[in-house]
């Protein structure tokens, strides 16, 4: 069996590597980011996936430095249409909205990019997607094996 890693400080769970980024960017510009490192903004299809995420951001201690963390879901293309947009996979099968959410506002900088908002226990909530609304972010790409990805 070949030895796999993921990027130095990023955590390992099930087969997916995760980094978070203490820089604060634009939902667009921190999937960039994502992209230079092979992957993509955080999917989470699981309560366990959620509660990994969420233990990455206790444990970094970022409570008293952020609102919230990007992650990978967007409504962007069509309005109440969540889907992950690393996968193109539709948010239909699990969810973890925080109370009232997802809220856009049509016509008030409608919010079609998906955060972990600290306020809702960081649950998810909808919001605007503008350049200068930048957060933290998570980004997730897939264990890698000697330069390759696993199938």
């Amino acid at each position: 069996m070949g030895q796999t890693e993921c990027h130095t400080g990023w955590k390992l769970f099930q087969g997916y590597c995760y980094g978070l980024a203490k820089e604060r960017l634009s939902w667009s510009e921190a999937q960039n980011i994502c992209s230079a490192y092979g992957g993509s903004l955080a999917e989470i299809h699981s309560q366990a996936e959620h509660d990994f995420v969420k233990s990455m951001l206790i444990n970094a201690s970022i409570s008293n430095e952020a609102d919230g963390v990007w992650i990978g879901g967007s409504d962007i293309f069509m309005e109440g249409s969540w889907e992950w947009v690393g996968s193109k996979i539709p948010i239909l099968e699990y969810t973890n909205w925080g109370q009232n959410e997802p809220n856009s506002i049509v016509g008030y900088n409608r919010e079609d990019c998906l955060c972990m908002w600290k306020d809702l226990g960081w649950a998810w909530n909808d919001e605007s997607c503008v350049t200068n609304n930048v957060l933290y972010f998570m980004c997730q790409t897939r264990l890698v094996a000697y330069g390759r990805q696993l199938d």
